[in-house]
């Protein structure tokens, strides 16, 4: 087997993988289904919500498609949403009564009474047992952000118990669907072709094809990758795993539109390095759309973050940049992703990975190699 049937090869069990990492369809409409009944108890007629024009929505991997299964079966997907009180002015309100309000609207219904969890540091969680857990943020509008425009313009304020107890009464910040609008123009023309090859595989419209049937190379990337780091700090130090959010922005600022999902990762993990997560001296990792947040700050008042993340980016780079690279069977390959992945993929034993074509996605060629945040 030559390098190319190589790696077209661990490209396709990778694409097998990661369908498997996926939320199930049936649960994904179940979800969604759900914090959208949420949205129409809280903006319902009687409710003291109402006159704020009350909006529901998701964030986080729930939003970006790159949800992945928990590790265990015990545990329950995660789905982060925001509600969002978009006629509620700061001036008219504080941290802890915005908090409240929602609290109070949510224990108004029985069901949702009996699922809900303990006030957390930012969020109200509804417990649905042994499926998933709806952490619901209360949010307004951050005005003085919005103003601006562009990716600001859905710019939010929001609650943090922990810091108002500290004294603390600065609103934090923060901006999910501009990060969202941000992170599908690092895959938008790639992303529409796949859209587009899948509306003609069903003879449909574009428009037809909902938005979370399209996977894309960076999205796996980030599902396999968020998995392995999941497996790696199972073993040890877990306390330091490293958070999603630091693995979607650089991945997705390193990507460069390549075609395939073993090619994303492995360019990836190529360019990852201390330089581009460091700036004058201390590690930076900004918020591409709130340049105030820096999502290493942690990294700077506890050394054993950044040294476990780099821990893990080198295991990463031994299993996909070289262990996997040097077997030639496919029982050695599925050995070395299953030992890292937790996955036992079975490969069609009918498939050539010499007559194998790369999905016809196009090339994204304008996209500068640049430190991921750009010059500051």
């Amino acid at each position: 087997m030559n390098m190319y049937e190589r790696t077209n090869k661990i490209s396709m069990l990778l694409e097998k993988i990661a369908e498997e990492l996926d939320i199930p369809e049936s649960l994904y409409l179940e979800a969604k289904n759900r914090y959208e009944s949420v949205g129409d108890w809280l903006s319902k007629g009687d409710s003291l919500l109402t006159v704020y024009n009350p909006e529901i929505y998701p964030q986080g991997s729930f939003l970006l498609g790159t949800v992945i299964k928990p590790i265990s079966n015990k545990d329950e997907y995660d789905i982060d949403l925001v509600c969002f009180l978009a006629d509620l002015d700061k001036s008219e309100t504080s941290q802890s009564e915005l908090k409240s309000i929602v609290g109070t609207r949510l224990k108004e219904n029985d069901t949702y009474e009996r699922l809900l969890d303990e006030e957390g540091r930012r969020c109200w969680t509804l417990n649905y047992a042994n499926e998933f857990h709806m952490d619901i943020l209360p949010a307004i509008a951050d005005l003085d952000l919005q103003k601006i425009g562009g990716l600001h313009q859905d710019a939010i304020l929001i609650t943090d118990k922990k810091k108002i107890d500290q004294g603390d009464v600065d609103w934090p910040k923060s901006n999910p669907k501009g990060y969202a609008k941000w992170f599908f123009s690092r895959q938008e023309v790639i992303y529409m072709a796949i859209k587009k090859q899948l509306a003609d595989l069903l003879k449909a419209s574009i428009d037809d094809i909902p938005n979370y049937k399209v996977k894309t190379p960076l999205q796996r990337a980030i599902q396999v990758l968020k998995r392995h780091r999941d497996i790696f700090f199972s073993r040890k130090h877990s306390e330091h795993k490293p958070i999603s959010i630091i693995i979607t922005t650089l991945t997705a600022e390193i990507y460069q539109g390549q075609e395939n999902i073993y090619s994303a990762i492995y360019d990836i993990l190529q360019a990852i390095n201390e330089d581009i997560v460091k700036q004058n001296g201390n590690f930076s990792i900004k918020n591409p759309v709130n340049r105030d947040e820096n999502f290493a700050d942690k990294w700077n008042e506890d050394e054993k973050l950044p040294l476990a993340f780099f821990d893990w980016i080198n295991s990463a780079r031994d299993t996909f940049c070289r262990d996997v690279l040097k077997k030639e069977k496919d029982l050695e390959m599925m050995d070395v992703l299953k030992e890292n992945l937790g996955f036992n993929i079975k490969m069609d034993r009918n498939i050539d990975s010499k007559k194998i074509e790369t999905p016809v996605y196009i090339k994204v060629n304008d996209l500068q190699n640049r430190r991921p945040w750009g010059n500051e």
